[in-house]
């Protein structure tokens, strides 16, 4: 009895799990204009990714936020290196902060295609560091008052 599986082609595989990921995926050609998008980069747009494919960041988003990632694909694309970018993007689905990593893709001799992109929702995350940073400022407050009170006026024997 043979336990074999078989194994499902492996661009299945791939869109399977670029389809199943809550992450924003998204690649782009050379031109900057998108050539793949998930459900989940569509859905923060409020579009369908057939709606973004093909269009450039500039026919999408709000200048100065196209600007933004323009500049940020171009420092990948200078050093052909990934890097991670940190970041707040206004989308159908409101303010997001963000975590993206963005590196270049290459064909089978090394030649650089594009750039790919997978962005990471950090809200919450972040939401969670400014409670906590307000947190501490009010402790480090309510300790400098009370060393002034007993530098002041503390209790005498």
């Amino acid at each position: 009895m043979s336990h074999e599986m078989a194994l499902p082609n492996s661009s299945n595989i791939l869109q399977a799990v670029i389809e199943a990921t809550p992450d924003a995926i998204f690649v782009k050609d050379l031109a900057g204009r998108y050539v793949l998008v998930n459900q989940a980069a569509a859905r923060f747009l409020g579009k369908s990714p057939a709606d973004i494919v093909g269009k450039h960041d500039l026919e999408i988003y709000p200048e100065e936020t196209a600007r933004q990632f323009i500049e940020a694909d171009e420092r990948v694309m200078a050093t052909g290196e990934p890097r991670a970018f940190e970041g707040v993007a206004m989308g159908e689905v409101g303010r997001q902060a963000y975590l993206v990593t963005k590196g270049v893709y290459r064909d089978k001799d090394g030649q650089v295609l594009g750039l790919f992109g997978i962005s990471h929702d950090i809200t919450e995350l972040q939401l969670a560091r400014e409670a906590l940073e307000q947190t501490r400022e009010a402790l480090f407050r309510s300790q400098k008052l009370e060393a002034v009170g007993q530098l002041t006026g503390g209790p005498r024997a």
